[in-house]
C-alpha cells in the first residue's frame, strides 16, 4: 500500500493562536472517553501542543511498527486500524470513528511502535497529541494516570472476549450477534451497516465469499431482508433460533439488549476502549 500523504492543513492557524487554547479542541478531549473524568486546566498543556492534521482516503496515519511519537484524537472521517499477515491477508481489528482516540495506550509502552495500521476509510481530520507532553501530564497528575489504566484495563477485557469469541462461537453466531447488536445500537428499523462486506468479514474471522454466502441463507430464510449494507432483521428470535444461540428476552427488556450489545461489541471492537 502507498505511503499516506497526511496534510497538515491548518497548522500555521493552530500555532498562530497558541496563546489562546481553543475551546472546541477542549471541549473535544473531555468529550473522550478517555479524559471525560479530568480537569480541563489538566489537557490544556496537551491541547497547546497538538497539531491538526488530514489524511486522505486510503492514505495512512501510521503504519504498524512505526515509531510511535504522537496519539490522535480523530474529529471526523473513519479509520481502520488493521495488520496484515505473513501473506498479505489485512486483519481489521478496529473501526475509528469521531469522538475516538487512536493509539493512547502505546504511548506506555518501551521500545513505543505502533502495534497496527491505520488508514482512512474516508477523508478524515485528526489532532496529533505528542507522547512526550502525554507521559508528563501522567507523572503528576494522578486523574489522568488513572483514566489511562482504566482505558487500558477496558482494552484487556476487550481483547479477551475478542480471543473467546472467536475460538468458542460459530461463524453464524458470530454474525448474528453482530447484526442484533448493530441492530438494537441504531435503534431504526432499517439498519446501515458502518463497514463494507470484506472489513466486516475480517472482523468476523471469516472470508467475505463466506459472510456473502451467510446473509444469502438468512435472506431465503426470511430472517434478514434488504440488500448491500441497508438491512432489516424481520424475525430475531429466528436469527437466534437458526444461529444456534440462546433465545432473546420476549420481552425485549434492557438485560437483553444489554447481552445483545456485549457480544456484538466485543466481537468488533477489541483494542478500543468505550
Amino acid at each position: 500500500m502507498p505511503q499516506a500523504s497526511i496534510s497538515t492543513a491548518g497548522r500555521g492557524a493552530f500555532h498562530g493562536a497558541r496563546s489562546t487554547i481553543r475551546d472546541d479542541l477542549l471541549a473535544s478531549l473531555v468529550a473522550v472517553p478517555l479524559f471525560s473524568m479530568v480537569d480541563k486546566d489538566v489537557l490544556r498543556p496537551l491541547a497547546v501542543e497538538a497539531v491538526a492534521v488530514a489524511v486522505a482516503q486510503r492514505d495512512h496515519l501510521f503504519h504498524m511498527g512505526e515509531p510511535a511519537e504522537a496519539f490522535f484524537l480523530l474529529m471526523a472521517g473513519r479509520l481502520a486500524m488493521y495488520r496484515s499477515n505473513h501473506d498479505g491477508e489485512e486483519k481489521v481489528y478496529r473501526i475509528a470513528k469521531p469522538g475516538e482516540a487512536i493509539a493512547e495506550a502505546v504511548m506506555f509502552a518501551e521500545p513505543c511502535r505502533y502495534p497496527l495500521s491505520a488508514q482512512a476509510l474516508e477523508d478524515s481530520r485528526l489532532y496529533r497529541l505528542p507522547r512526550p507532553r502525554m507521559l508528563e501530564i501522567a507523572g503528576r497528575c494522578p486523574s489522568f494516570a488513572m483514566a489511562m489504566l482504566r482505558a487500558m484495563a477496558g482494552t484487556i477485557c476487550q481483547a479477551i472476549n475478542r480471543i473467546d469469541l472467536l475460538t468458542t462461537t460459530g461463524a453464524d453466531q458470530r454474525l448474528a450477534a453482530y447484526l442484533v447488536s448493530e441492530y438494537l445500537r441504531q435503534g431504526t428499523p432499517w439498519m446501515t451497516l458502518p463497514v463494507n462486506g470484506n472489513v466486516l468479514a475480517t472482523q468476523l474471522g471469516v472470508t467475505p465469499v463466506t459472510l456473502s454466502r451467510q446473509l444469502s441463507r438468512m435472506r431465503q430464510a426470511g430472517l434478514v431482508s434488504g440488500q448491500k449494507r441497508k438491512l432489516g432483521l424481520p424475525d430475531i428470535e429466528g436469527l437466534y433460533r437458526a444461529a444456534g444461540l440462546p433465545p432473546p428476552d420476549r420481552g425485549g427488556g434492557q438485560a437483553h439488549r444489554s447481552a445483545c450489545h456485549n457480544l456484538g461489541e466485543g466481537m468488533i471492537n477489541c483494542c478500543n476502549h468505550r
